[in-house]
């Protein structure tokens, strides 16, 4: 669980309570991530550890406004074990309205998405459509586009996989 003052924290970064410049946050917020993803009070003594710098290089690269090269964030990744790829900023739901004319051809690619899912299991198309409750004639139309997923097939990705719909649907 976060300690209060890195909720704080990463509240100021996602809001933008904290005026800081941009390089600034950059550094500071791999910082709050690296800390989310542990799950562990990160210091700057920690980094530099990783990284086999002093501390004191850390602290002047935060003030500064430095980043993180991608070399580095490859060794805090190695060294702590966690993935900054696995961070997800979630969008906030506004409920504006907006007019994103990508949703349709986004969700054109579902069947690609779940191949990659057939894919990482070994599953045939039957197996697919099995745990989908659908037919395997449905399966094959759902993977080139012929037809749309519907809720329940949704639901039933959900139920089998670890997955998060909207990333199956419209992709990244």
């Amino acid at each position: 669980m976060l300690c209060i003052k890195n909720q704080q924290l990463l509240f100021k970064i996602y809001t933008g309570a904290d005026q800081k410049s941009n390089k600034t946050m950059s550094i500071v917020k791999d910082l709050a991530i690296l800390q989310y993803l542990t799950d562990t009070l990160i210091t700057q003594k920690g980094v530099s550890a990783a990284l086999n710098f002093t501390t004191g290089a850390i602290n002047n690269r935060i003030i500064r406004g430095g980043n993180f090269k991608p070399e580095e964030k490859k060794e805090l990744e190695n060294f702590y074990g966690i993935s900054f790829a696995d961070f997800k900023e979630s969008t906030p739901n506004t409920y504006e309205r907006q007019n994103d004319e990508t949703v349709y051809e986004r969700l054109s690619q579902v069947g690609k998405r779940l191949q990659e899912i057939q894919d990482k299991h070994n599953f045939l198309n039957r197996e697919m459509a099995q745990l989908l409750k659908i037919s395997e004639r449905q399966y094959a139309q759902l993977k080139v586009g012929k037809m749309e997923p519907t809720i329940s097939i949704l639901n039933e990705l959900k139920r089998n996989f670890v997955v998060d719909i909207d990333r199956l649907m419209y992709g990244e």
